[in-house]
């Protein structure tokens, strides 16, 4: 999902931007190792206000309402993240403004790696790791390096805000983004990118659950499916002009989109409807049909139970862009101003 990024001033940007890098040596080569250290929550308090990686104590690890803990509270000046995914636990990565970071089971690490503005990462294992972001920027992760992707994506259009990626396997990977107010597609087969189709609006996420079942959301109320090897708009029976910011789902039969504004809506395998009116919600995840977590604007945070959503608290006022697990006890949720959080 495409994040807020002309929330801040640039002179702010700027200053997380060069804070990042500098974290590792001054580093910038595209490709390099992210060997830059965060604060662990189990490194304990330092004294007399000392940092790890350049970065303010910010009282990691201190443990939030309902069993969320705080990482990263926003206040260390940290760029804006959009976007978290991992293969395992122990093999986490968050990108957001001129930023890729990684947890490997104890610390949150800087990649040093050149990049500007990234909206979205998914990958199909920890060798093969993709992230997506502003001006045609595909990057791919090998296991040990950060780099550009440049097979056939010199044919796509460079403009492009790239804003979700989803795959079923290696060789089958989707991105989705917006262009000149339409909505380009462009597909992964292992060897080069190719733009499939361009749709009538902006598109924002990308979700499926198998190479024959996927899905993208977008402004103007945009839902489309791919179905028979092409993609087809889907009516959502949402009246109220809006934008879907993210999409995801336990199965074919049970896929959610998350609005700005309007309802969240429910594909329940033979039409969308909406579900809830509540809106302002910027990403959605979950391990199970019963456990589903959206999150959003303000720090919002709400969870699905398999009969209702209610609202938790996230003890933090800031935006959250992004939501990702393993499971039922092993959530992240990343967002402005560097916030991380964990739950439980």
């Amino acid at each position: 999902m495409r994040a807020v990024w002309w929330a801040w001033s640039v002179p702010f940007l700027a200053a997380c931007s060069l804070g990042y890098l500098t974290d590792n040596a001054g580093r910038t080569d595209a490709g390099a190792r992210g060997d830059g250290a965060m604060p662990s929550p189990d490194a304990g308090p330092k004294p007399d206000g000392a940092t790890d990686a350049g970065v303010t104590d910010t009282g990691a690890g201190d443990v939030l309402d309902a069993g969320w803990s705080s990482w990263m509270d926003g206040s260390s000046g940290f760029s804006d993240l959009a976007a978290v995914w991992g293969s395992s636990s122990g093999d986490v990565w968050a990108v957001g403004y001129n930023t890729i970071l990684h947890w490997d089971g104890t610390t949150w690490s800087v990649s040093p790696a050149s990049v500007g503005p990234l909206n979205a990462v998914w990958g199909s294992s920890r060798t093969d790791v993709w992230a997506v972001g502003e001006d045609g920027a595909i990057l791919h992760y090998d296991g040990t390096l950060w780099s550009p992707s440049d097979a056939g994506a010199a044919a796509m259009e460079h403009g492009t805000a790239w804003n979700g990626v989803w795959g079923s396997a290696s060789n089958d990977v989707w991105i989705v983004g917006e262009a000149d107010g339409g909505g380009p597609i462009a597909h992964w087969d292992g060897t080069g990118w190719s733009l499939t189709t361009t749709l009538d609006a902006g598109l924002q996420s990308v979700w499926g659950a198998s190479s024959s079942a996927v899905w993208t959301v977008g402004s103007s109320n945009l839902i489309a499916t791919y179905v028979g090897g092409s993609w087809q708009g889907q009516p959502d029976q949402v009246t109220v002009p809006d934008t879907f910011t993210s999409v995801w789902g336990s199965s074919a039969q049970s896929v959610w989109a998350v609005s700005q504004d309007g309802p969240t809506v429910l594909f329940d395998g033979n039409a969308w409807g909406p579900v809830t009116t509540m809106g302002g919600y910027s990403g959605v995840w979950g391990s199970g049909a019963a456990d589903i977590w959206a999150v959003g604007f303000g720090g919002t945070i709400i969870h699905y139970d398999g009969s209702s959503w209610s609202q938790v608290p996230s003890g933090t006022s800031n935006g959250l862009n992004g939501v990702w697990g393993t499971g039922p006890n092993d959530v992240w949720a990343v967002g402005s101003g560097g916030t991380i959080l964990h739950h439980p």
